[in-house]
């Protein structure tokens, strides 16, 4: 079976017609007016026509409240913007011994749709 590689532009679209849609930012000018970055490159950027620059990823990103980084999450869900925990998480996660590491990707693994799923009381 034929698989689409989902490709970082790819998600970032994505995530930004999402993102436009739960705004209801209703056009490239109006995302322009917020964002900074020209109606035109955004077109061009919707459009799969350009990749945008790390400088226009991040004004995008800062016109939704978010990060550059954020923007390029695969599956994005508009709540996790609003989580100022999320950093908190990478941060300490990067800070944290080998151990205290493997702790985390344990619990990652065994928590979430999955683990609701397979351990939900009958």
């Amino acid at each position: 079976m034929f698989m689409t590689k989902l490709t970082t532009a790819k998600i970032l679209v994505s995530n930004l017609k999402m993102l436009m849609k739960e705004h209801k930012i209703t056009g490239n000018r109006h995302l322009s007016r917020i964002s900074g970055v020209s109606d035109r490159m955004i077109g061009k950027i919707l459009n799969h026509e350009s990749i945008p620059t790390i400088e226009i990823t991040e004004k995008l990103a800062d016109a939704f409240g978010m990060t550059g980084w954020q923007l390029i999450i695969p599956s994005l869900k508009t709540d996790i913007t609003k989580m100022k925990e999320l950093e908190d998480v990478l941060k300490n996660y990067m800070e944290a011994s080998d151990r205290d590491r493997e702790v985390i990707a344990h619990v990652a693994e065994n928590t979430g749709p999955r683990y609701a799923k397979t351990n939900t009381p009958r």
